[in-house]
């Protein structure tokens, strides 16, 4: 395992793109301050093109351990959950055995049918969505959905939410009762309904709690996806790094209204 904080040690999701404008003749224009610009690439986009390379490839690096001090090998190069569906959806599309590994959709401990349409509108910027976490629920994925992964030849990450610890360490329960899933990455973007609703990932001791409870019920290793809607992310990233957690994953939803 690497001797770097865990916040340092951090699990990449899906990169984002953009588009350049086109005038009226249908040739693509370059701003003026974009010309001025050295040759020279942004060191980050540089690190986005090795690890979409190597997720392409199956590369992977190794993170620590779960609760028991079992270690697994994760893709540095993993699709971000909601964007992969549960994965058997993609294979006709995507061979499976080629990507690093994959985060499915978020797993709550019951079926939970999301939002009312419209839950996607476009903008000139790029997309507001307000799915509302719709899901089968976790024992309808262990019987439908998580045999057709089970040897596919890649890792499988399921993320888990929930509205209380309990649902949590419930969630992960059913999950390692089940087999087949490589890591856990706990979605703490969720209002803690004990407290008064306030979110797991807005508060450091709630998100230590959940971290804690997770990390005890699992064998395997445990990710925190943190919240970019807080003042200071450092300080729930060093909570899931005290109460065990074995990376972070950046980011969750950027609020958009």
């Amino acid at each position: 395992t690497s001797s770097k904080p865990v916040w340092r040690r951090i699990v990449p999701t899906a990169a984002s793109t953009c588009s350049t404008g086109r005038s009226r003749t249908g040739r693509t224009t370059i701003p003026a301050w974009q010309k001025r610009q050295p040759r020279v690439q942004p060191r980050w986009i540089s690190i986005a093109a090795r690890l979409w390379v190597m997720s392409i490839l199956g590369t992977s690096s190794r993170v620590g351990g779960g609760g028991s001090g079992e270690t697994t090998r994760l893709s540095t190069g993993d699709t971000a959950s909601g964007t992969f569906g549960y994965g058997v959806e993609m294979a006709p599309i995507v061979p499976l055995g080629k990507l690093g590994g994959f985060v499915v959709k978020g797993l709550s401990k019951e079926p939970i049918r999301g939002n009312p349409p419209p839950r996607l509108w476009e903008t000139r910027g790029g997309m507001i969505n307000s799915v509302g976490l719709q899901n089968v629920g976790v024992r309808a994925f262990v019987r439908d959905k998580l045999p057709a992964l089970r040897g596919c030849g890649t890792r499988v990450i399921a993320n888990v939410f929930g509205y209380q610890v309990e649902d949590y360490v419930e969630v992960i329960r059913v999950l390692e009762d089940a087999g087949g899933v490589d890591a856990y990455e706990l979605n703490v973007s969720c209002p803690n309904t004990k407290h008064g609703g306030m979110f797991f990932s807005s508060d450091p001791r709630l998100l230590a709690e959940v971290t804690a409870a997770a990390v005890r019920a699992a064998r395997r290793p445990v990710i925190v996806k943190l919240s970019p809607n807080v003042a200071r992310i450092d300080e729930p990233a060093r909570a899931a790094e005290d109460s065990g957690a074995a990376a972070v994953s950046l980011v969750n939803t950027f609020l958009g209204l």
